[in-house]
């Protein structure tokens, strides 16, 4: 959750609820999408999901 909030959340001013439920889903598909990483060899999630 550490990357959620110093990533998204804390990085934006959000204003209510569903603007929050809108842009924290859309860092969950970044996260795991495109966001390397790199406890993963710098791969996606779902690269390695993928494999």
């Amino acid at each position: 959750w550490r990357s959620v909030k110093y990533e998204c959340v804390y990085m934006r001013e959000l204003t209510t609820v569903s603007e929050e439920k809108e842009q924290i889903g859309s860092y969950f598909e970044y996260y795991n999408n495109e966001r390397p990483h790199q406890s993963l060899n710098y791969k996606t999630p779902k690269a390695i999901y993928l494999l």
